[in-house]
């Protein structure tokens, strides 16, 4: 290789690493996979660093206070957390009043 060819590679591989770099940091940021995000943003480039400025953020996960379990309302997707043994709720958003299904840990 010449002396232009192998700086260009030189340089190629600096900016990938760069978008690598910078994808994670951003995947990170919304708690996304920062490890995947460089890897892909590494081997992609700049596709790669936009894909991570277009994901949407993951959802964090929430814990659940004790003597209560979560569920979401059938009628707007809403999360929430009820008691244990609720055999009804009503959910905070929609106002909808939704009886409980049954399940083996609730029972």
């Amino acid at each position: 290789m010449s002396d232009s060819a192998s700086g260009m590679f030189v340089l190629l591989l600096v900016v990938f690493f760069v978008c690598g770099l910078a994808a994670a940091h951003v995947a990170g940021q919304k708690n996304l996979s920062s490890g995947g995000y460089f890897l892909f943003a590494f081997f992609f480039g700049p596709f790669g660093l936009a894909t991570a400025l277009l994901a949407a953020p993951a959802k964090a996960p929430v814990a659940i206070p004790d003597g209560m379990r979560a569920v979401v309302c059938t009628r707007c997707n809403a999360d929430q957390n009820i008691g244990i043994n609720a055999p009804r709720y009503s959910c905070w958003r929609c106002k909808e009043s939704v009886a409980v299904a049954r399940t083996a840990s609730s029972t």
